[in-house]
């Protein structure tokens, strides 16, 4: 997504952020996109077909270091991604070093792979605000009028003549 505003990929969980979509690997729809078009249920985008995001490898993917666990086994060529929050640590994708076919048919390798089920690509917000005038706060707006209390009728200027 070169070229484009940095939009957020967040776990879906806790919201911790993952990376953004410059960090994501972009790869072209696969042979598998035409072959398979029976069991997706006829032809559609092909980006929607892609269950997964494919990014480089981000510092919080400590796991992929220390995947060796114990000394007699051989470094992971493949594992789980979990969120990098420690009060989260839900599973959010897999990683092959080897590589991996994409739900559309294309191979990428390597790769680090977050499911879309698992994380939020948090969209861009339009900000149509003119940045020459100043902002008013609700405050300032709310200034000269009462306060409102639940349960009691507003008292208005004209009615304090006391009762009739």
């Amino acid at each position: 997504m070169a070229g484009s505003l940095a939009v957020p990929i967040l776990c879906r969980r806790c919201r911790q952020l993952l990376c953004t979509t410059e960090q994501v690997v972009e790869h072209d729809t696969g042979e598998g996109a035409k072959r398979f078009t029976y069991k997706h249920g006829g032809a559609r985008n092909p980006q929607d077909m892609c269950t997964s995001i494919f990014v480089e490898v981000q510092p919080w993917m400590k796991a992929l270091e220390e995947d060796c666990g114990e000394q007699d086994e051989s470094p992971g060529v493949d594992g789980k991604l979990f969120c990098p929050n420690p009060s989260c640590n839900v599973r959010i994708g897999s990683y092959y070093w080897q590589g991996v076919q994409c739900s559309c048919g294309t191979w990428v390798a390597p790769a680090f792979q977050l499911s879309k089920g698992k994380v939020d690509v948090a969209t861009p917000i339009q900000n149509d605000m003119d940045v020459s005038q100043p902002r008013r706060s609700a405050l300032a707006l709310n200034r000269n009028r009462p306060p409102v209390i639940p349960g009691h009728r507003p008292v208005s200027s004209q009615d304090t003549s006391g009762p009739s």
